[in-house]
Order: structure tokens, then C-alpha cells, then sequence
């Protein structure tokens, strides 16, 4: 007889010990995805082999021969089929230096041999909305977020502008399933979860499996990276940290939002008419005002993005300012909004977005910055407003957007937010 006390369980531990049953919000929240990647291409699905997106007929048409390429590859065991002579005969194509989808063309392989090519890009478009979507979604809960605030995450990395904006024709960016993944497998390596080397061989698998996707989100995606782990191994200071998440937010977008932003101050502090400011915006060269609204914007960025480190906000601003700058350009999409041009890519987005999608994406990503803190959703808040403010001006003085202003009112969305979220 031993000296402890025999344990005797509670009713309280009995019933703690009961299995419980799994919750099925999870499959909610992926079926919900689901739906909104159908519900997206819905109007392609009632003849899927002869219906196409429009906006980028082009790149449809390449891609659909890269579908084509892949399927007769595996047939006749031509893989990997790196190069070809199928294309731009007597010479060669190299298909790496090209957005050949060669993965997703070898996966969907038997879809386009029973079905066709076009059948194959529908069916990756679903694929592509919902499966980052649900990428996103399941490394927001690995890190610990909450289902709901996950979900959140999850929809608006999914199917955010920048996303149904390239499904016109832009496969290999809305293919974008795997940064997320390869994202989460650095920090558990960098942070020390999990075993180091099958961390390392998953994301090698994930890095080559990206290559065969796309090269450009492999890029930007090791661009992300080496910024978190060059920030976490140095430990530099917030201002240092926050220069570096500016610049790699500018790398990343190779500058075209600021290079538009420096446009539009050029052509609205020329106070000509508008077809004078339109001419002045056009120009390749960089006027004062140009000169002066990029460091001042840029000051106020690294500035705002430091103070909002130091308290304690670092992270959640930039994901917000992020988020912000994405939704400038959905409100300034919707219909009423004219292009100031005929031609150009002002005129190809201009009212192409039913006013519904703008204001449900503003409600959910205020849902999705409420649990970080009034500073946050101050901050998305502040972004919407200020871009909603610049884009009333462009209507005003020119006539409608451009490629210039949808550039101009990424940046200011993200300045406003970034201040926003710096204030106590």
C-alpha cells in the first residue's frame, strides 16, 4: 500500500475525457472558398470548352497551347519538356523563360486530353481562388490565429484584387497556393518548430514545385523571406526593419506603384487642364512634384511603419496598409468610376466591378483587423477613406483613372493606414 492518496476522478475530469466532437467549421469555411471560386467564374460554366474570361484574350489563348503542350508531352513522354520547337518554328521556345504552367498543365493532363484545354484553365481558375484561399487559411491557424479571424485571412488573400484582377489571364499569379506554404516552412525553421530537416525537404518540394508554377512568386516569395530572416537574425531596430518592409513591398510591385504615384502629383500640380495633365503624366521623365510626393510618401511609410512597431502593431499594419492599398484599387474599379482615357489600363478596369464586392471586402477586412486593435482597424479605415478622397479629385481634374492613379492610390492608402495605426 503506497502512501500517496488513490486518485479518484471528478464527474468534471469524466467528462473532459469524453471524446468531443470535431468541429466541421473548418469544412465550412473551405466549402465557403469553394463556392466563391465558382461563384467567381460562374458565367464560365455553361459551356466551359468554349467560354473564356474576358480582358486578356492573348494570354488565354498562350496559355490554353501551354495546357495543349503539356497533355501531348505526357503522352508521348516528352517530359519535362523544357524546350520546344512547336512554337516560333524553325527556332525554339524556351518554356522557362515563359509562364508555361508546366505542373498544372502535367496535373490536368487527362482533363485536357478528355475535355479540351479550356476546360483545364476553368477548372485551375476554381482551383487557384479556392486553393489560396485555403492555403492562406491554414497557415494563419498553424500560427495560432482564430478560425474566424483565419477565414478572414484566408478570403482576402484569395480572391483580393490583386488575385481576381490577374484572373483574366494571368494563371501563374492566381496559381498561388504554395507561398503561404513556403512562408510558414522558413519561420519553422528560422523559429525552431519542428524537425530542421523535414522542414527543409518540405520546402524544397514546395520551391520546386513553384518553379514549374511560376518563377515570379517564387522570387517575390524569397524576396519576403530573406526580409523576415534578415530581420529576425540581425534584430534591427524598428526604423531599420520598417525601411526594409517598404522597400520589398516597392521591389515586389518593381516600383510601378510609386513610378504611378510620382505621374499623377506631376500631372495634378501642373493645374492644367486635363488633357494637358494627361500629356504630362504620360512622359517618362519625373517632375518636382513627382520628386517630392515619393520622399514625402515614403518618409511617412517607414516613419508611420516604425512608430507602429514600437507599439507592438509592426506586423498587423503592414498586413493592413497591405490590405488597404488592394482595396483603393476595388473602389476605384467599380462602376461609375470612368477612365480619363480610351485606351490603357484605366480603361480596361474602369467599372468592372459591381459596387457589392468593394463594400463586402471593406466590411471583411475591418471584421478580420477588429481582433488586432482599434489602431488596425483605424488604419484600414483611414486607407479606404483617403483613396476614396484621391480618386474623387482624379475624377475631377482628368476626367476619371489611369494606370498612374490606380498606382497612386495604392501607395496613399498605404501611407494612410500606416499612419493611422502608428497613433496611441
Amino acid at each position: 500500500m503506497g502512501l500517496a492518496t488513490p486518485a479518484v476522478k471528478t464527474p468534471q475530469d469524466t467528462a473532459d475525457e469524453r471524446p468531443r466532437r470535431k468541429s466541421r467549421a473548418p469544412l465550412l469555411v473551405l466549402a465557403s472558398y469553394l463556392l466563391g471560386a465558382i461563384y467567381i467564374t460562374a458565367r464560365l460554366w455553361p459551356n466551359p470548352a468554349h467560354l473564356v474570361q474576358g480582358g486578356d484574350l492573348h494570354d488565354v489563348d498562350q496559355m490554353a497551347w501551354f495546357m495543349r503542350y503539356s497533355e501531348q508531352a505526357v503522352i508521348h513522354f516528352h517530359l519535362p519538356a523544357l524546350v520546344t520547337g512547336a512554337m516560333n518554328a524553325p527556332g525554339s521556345v524556351n518554356l522557362m523563360w515563359n509562364t508555361s504552367l508546366l505542373l498544372p498543365g502535367v496535373i490536368m493532363s487527362p482533363i485536357t486530353f478528355l475535355f479540351g484545354s479550356q476546360v483545364s484553365l476553368n477548372i485551375l481558375l476554381v482551383v487557384a481562388f479556392a486553393g489560396s484561399a485555403a492555403s492562406m487559411y491554414f497557415v494563419l491557424r498553424r500560427w495560432g490565429a482564430r478560425i474566424s479571424s483565419a477565414a478572414l485571412g484566408g478570403a482576402l488573400y484569395g480572391f483580393s484584387p490583386a488575385m481576381t484582377g490577374s484572373g483574366i489571364g494571368h494563371y501563374h499569379l492566381v496559381l498561388a497556393i504554395v507561398p503561404p506554404l513556403m512562408i510558414d516552412a522558413i519561420l519553422r525553421i528560422v523559429t525552431g518548430r519542428g524537425s530542421a530537416v523535414r522542414n527543409g525537404l518540405w520546402l524544397g518540394l514546395l520551391a520546386a514545385a513553384q518553379l514549374f508554377i511560376g518563377e515570379e512568386a517564387l522570387i517575390e516569395t524569397v524576396i519576403a523571406a530573406a526580409v523576415l530572416v534578415l530581420v529576425d537574425r540581425l534584430g534591427a531596430g524598428s526604423l531599420t526593419a520598417s525601411g526594409l518592409a517598404v522597400a520589398s513591398l516597392a521591389l515586389l510591385t518593381r516600383g510601378l506603384h510609386l513610378d504611378g504615384l510620382a505621374d499623377l502629383a506631376d500631372g495634378l500640380g501642373s493645374r492644367k487642364p486635363a488633357e494637358a495633365a494627361l500629356a504630362i503624366m504620360k512622359r517618362s521623365d519625373i517632375g518636382p512634384f513627382g520628386v517630392a510626393t515619393l520622399v514625402l510618401t515614403l518618409g511617412i511609410q517607414v516613419a508611420a511603419l516604425a512608430q507602429a512597431q514600437a507599439l507592438g502593431r509592426g506586423v498587423p499594419a503592414v498586413l493592413a496598409a497591405t490590405v488597404a492599398g488592394r482595396l483603393a484599387l476595388t473602389w476605384a474599379c467599380r462602376r461609375g468610376v470612368p477612365a480619363a482615357r480610351g485606351s490603357g489600363l484605366g480603361a480596361l478596369v474602369a467599372g468592372s466591378v459591381p459596387p457589392a464586392i468593394p463594400v463586402a471586402l471593406s466590411a471583411a477586412a475591418l471584421a478580420a483587423a477588429y481582433p488586432f486593435g482599434i489602431g488596425v482597424l483605424a488604419g484600414v479605415a483611414a486607407g479606404v477613406a483617403v483613396s476614396l478622397a484621391l480618386t474623387a479629385l482624379a475624377v475631377r481634374r482628368l476626367g476619371g483613372i489611369t494606370g498612374d492613379v490606380l498606382g497612386a492610390l495604392v501607395e496613399v492608402a498605404t501611407a494612410a493606414c500606416l499612419l493611422a495605426t502608428a497613433i496611441r
